[in-house]
């Protein structure tokens, strides 16, 4: 995978993967407000494992990259519709990013197995690796005592929902009901 600069990390010289705040200023996008990140060090930070930190970014960037493979199908779609032809360019480069799509889909693959929880996600019936990837990158699974504690913190308790119209009004609030 290459990286997003061609910089190393501002902290400790490893290739940057990571473009960080320096202050908890989140508005402020200027250069001077921004530093450069390896993994290691992003995920010192927000206090993660390296591996999960990893795991994140291959995450988001398959993400966006389905994003940006959907967009050119929709703009070729609209090229049909009025008549024109689709440039060549745009048909090779969908091609490209569903090669990268995949590359991506296999690396996380091989990284989620890597982790603990992915032993209790496998083997449940709908979740996949990209599924599991994300539960375990943005849940942090392991903080949670229960499987219940889980779902309900993710919103998908069904006892919360049976049970709506019982709830008091400090729940109602609570769950943003």
């Amino acid at each position: 995978r290459s990286p997003i600069f061609d910089n190393n990390c501002e902290r400790c010289e490893r290739l940057a993967y990571h473009l960080h705040h320096k202050n908890f200023n989140h508005r402020d996008n200027s250069r001077e407000n921004l530093q450069r990140l390896c993994v290691i060090c992003h995920s010192k930070i927000h206090g993660i494992s390296p591996e999960v930190s990893n795991l994140k970014t291959l995450v988001i960037l398959r993400d966006r990259l389905i994003k940006l493979k959907n967009v050119l199908l929709s703009q070729s779609r609209g090229f049909s519709g009025i008549e024109l032809t689709v440039p060549v360019l745009w048909g090779e480069e969908y091609h490209r990013i569903r090669k990268e799509i995949m590359s991506m889909e296999r690396e996380i693959k091989s990284a989620v197995t890597l982790h603990d929880e992915w032993r209790f996600f496998g083997t449940i019936k709908g979740v996949g690796y990209i599924s599991g990837a994300k539960l375990i990158a943005y849940l942090k699974p392991n903080k949670f005592s229960t499987v219940s504690k889980m779902w309900r913190y993710s919103g998908l308790d069904a006892t919360r929902i049976k049970r709506r119209k019982t709830m008091s009004k400090k729940e109602l609030i609570q769950y943003g009901v």
